[in-house]
This record gives structure tokens, C-alpha cells and sequence, in this order.
């Protein structure tokens, strides 16, 4: 009736399943790793009854609606969308637990969606494969909870990893991490703003961080994945696992060099009003010594024929040693004499 034939096979198949032949239909290019068995029999199953229940109990979740009654297609299409739609990085990190990981890799694969939804993401998700024709939903009931918990899992992994990263920030300047995104760019743009005046042309990588933090347009969200792309080299979408590691390790470089500036211009403000003297702020770093307090330095203008007829006096020393390296190395020992 209504176009739709039986197929001696019903005979064979629970009262939770019906079949049904639809006149054939243009596939879309979206659906077609999916449904490449679409003229497969078990492709136009209508699941109904308990099964469609946990279907919908679990899928729901994650995909959305679930029309009543559902074919296996009216399943698998919402999920492989929802896998197409993963940013870059959730389709390929591998930091994720072992099941999420296998459910990701097992899409690209599917050889038709009853093989898919029944035998390979069982067997991603550590269960048997399920028999279509199965009653008992006590197997069914276990490979879909960890079907929807490692489906979250991946859905949550970029996010996750954006929150990680605006944790990082806050702890990177000494701020409380439970900040609001908000009320973080609020208190860096306010600490950094024109920072940048400090930084000199072979600076040129501190400078464009301090205009990325202190950057007024984009909204918050936008605003973090700017920074994060500075530091990672390509936006974070598209992070690989070393790329992530790679821009912490940068966010913590310049976050020294940054604190340093932030010493720097705390002196210069301190400055009498009227005052003009140089400030200069001195740090050495040593393999035996360690990290020394930074010092700073004054330079009156008064001073300033003294202190350089020094300099020059100190440098035509140092012009008789032709190691560059002894030079660099005679200059760090008197910088970090107690003087």
C-alpha cells in the first residue's frame, strides 16, 4: 500500500523492525559514504518500538530529532554530519581517550550503515556486534551510552582544549584561572595596554603579542583564538597536538619578556614628575645562578658623558680578544657582580 511492497524477509525480522521500499531517490553527495549500500535491504529498516526508544534515548542527545519511524539512514545521516562538522582538531587528536578515537576513525570506513551502526562502532566501542534481528536491548543499551560518551567526547574536545588554553593565560600573568573570558581580556588590556612602546623593532614578535592582547575589536571568543593563533602559527582549529604544545611553550617566552616590560614601565611611572631620566632594566639567567631579581638602572642626562666615555674605554678592552664568545662572556660576569 501507499507504494510500499513486503519483502519475504519481514517474515523473519521482530516486531521492532519493519521494511520498506520507498521509490527510488537521488542520493546526496553528503550522504554518500553512508548510504553506498543504500539499495541494500537492511538500509531502508524502519526501527520502531524499543529499540527506536533507546535510539532516540541516547541520540538525541547529540543529534537532535529523531523522526518516528526512523530507517537506519534517518540515524546515520544526522551522525555523519555530525562528524563532518568537528573542527580540525577534534578530527585529529590523540590525546583523546581510546574509544573516542576509534569511533572517529571508524566513519571514513563505514561500508553501508547497517555495518556500521550494528558491527564497526560496536566494536569501537568495546562490544560485541549487534545482531539486527536481536530483542534483547541489554547490549544495544550499553554500545550506545559509550557510543554518546565518546560522540561528546569529540564534540567537546576543541572547547575543552579553549578553555585549557584560557586557563593557561590567566596562570601564565598570575591571574585567578576561574576568570570569566571577559573579565580576562578586561584585566590583560588593562595591565598591557601600550606596552608595546617598550619593545623594539628586534622585538618584533613581543610587540605584535602585546597588540594582540590588548586588541579592542572581535568579540571575546574571537579575541582568544586571535592570541592563540599568534602563538600556535596557524588558528587553533586547526592544532595538532604538537602545535598546542608548541604554543604553550611560546605563551611562556613571551610571558617572561612581557613581565619584564610590565617591570620596566612600573619604574618609569615611578619616576619624579618632569624627570627624564633612561630607565633600564638589567636581569641575568644562569645555568648555576638561576633567574637573578631584575635591577633597574638610572641614567641622568648629566651622566651621560661619563658613562660613555666607560662604555668606550670597556669596549676597546674587550676589542683585544678576538673570541666573540669570551667577550659576551666578560660582559654576563660583570653584570652579575653584586655591584
Amino acid at each position: 500500500a501507499g507504494g510500499e511492497s513486503c519483502n519475504p524477509l519481514n517474515r523473519s525480522l521482530p516486531s521492532a523492525y519493519c521494511c520498506r521500499f520507498p521509490a527510488p531517490r537521488r542520493k546526496s553527495a553528503s550522504a554518500n559514504i553512508l548510504s553506498q549500500k543504500a539499495g541494500n535491504f537492511y538500509s531502508e529498516i524502519s526501527l520502531q518500538g524499543g529499540r527506536l526508544v533507546l535510539f532516540r534515548k541516547y541520540l538525541e542527545t547529540i543529534v537532535g530529532r529523531i523522526p518516528e519511524p526512523a530507517t537506519l539512514l534517518d540515524i546515520i545521516r544526522p551522525l555523519a554530519k555530525f562528524m563532518r562538522a568537528l573542527p580540525p582538531y577534534a578530527q585529529k587528536a590523540s590525546h583523546l581517550s581510546g574509544t573516542a578515537v576509534a569511533i572517529r576513525e571508524t566513519f571514513p570506513r563505514a561500508r553501508g550503515p547497517a555495518a556500521l551502526l550494528f558491527e564497526t562502532l560496536p566494536r569501537a566501542c568495546g562490544t560485541a556486534p549487534v545482531a539486527i534481528t536481536d530483542t534483547d536491548e541489554t547490549l544495544m543499551d550499553e554500545y550506545l551510552r559509550t557510543l554518546v560518551a565518546g560522540l561528546r567526547e569529540l564534540r567537546d574536545a576543541y572547547p575543552g582544549m579553549i578553555d585549557d588554553f584560557q586557563q593557561k593565560l590567566a596562570r601564565a600573568f598570575g591571574l585567578d584561572v576561574g576568570l570569566a573570558l571577559a573579565q580576562l581580556r578586561q584585566a590583560l588590556t588593562a595591565r598591557f595596554q601600550d606596552l608595546d612602546r617598550y619593545a623594539g623593532e628586534n622585538q618584533h614578535d613581543l610587540r605584535t603579542f602585546i597588540r594582540r592582547l590588548t586588541a579592542g575589536h572581535h568579540d571575546d571568543q574571537a579575541w582568544l583564538e586571535s592570541v592563540m593563533t599568534l602563538l600556535g602559527k596557524i588558528p587553533p582549529q586547526k592544532w595538532t597536538d604538537e602545535q598546542r604544545l608548541n604554543a604553550s611553550n611560546h605563551l611562556g617566552d613571551l610571558t617572561v619578556r612581557l613581565r619584564d616590560l610590565e617591570t620596566l614601565d612600573r619604574a618609569v611611572q615611578a619616576r619624579p614628575a618632569g624627570e627624564d631620566r633612561e630607565v633600564i632594566l638589567l636581569r641575568t639567567v644562569s645555568s648555576t645562578d638561576g633567574e637573578r631579581a631584575g635591577r633597574i638602572v638610572y641614567i641622568n642626562p648629566e651622566q651621560r658623558p661619563l658613562i660613555d666615555a666607560q662604555a668606550e674605554r670597556i669596549n676597546a678592552l674587550l676589542a683585544n680578544f678576538e673570541d666573540q664568545e669570551l667577550r659576551l662572556a666578560i660582559i654576563a660576569k660583570l653584570l652579575q657582580a653584586d655591584t
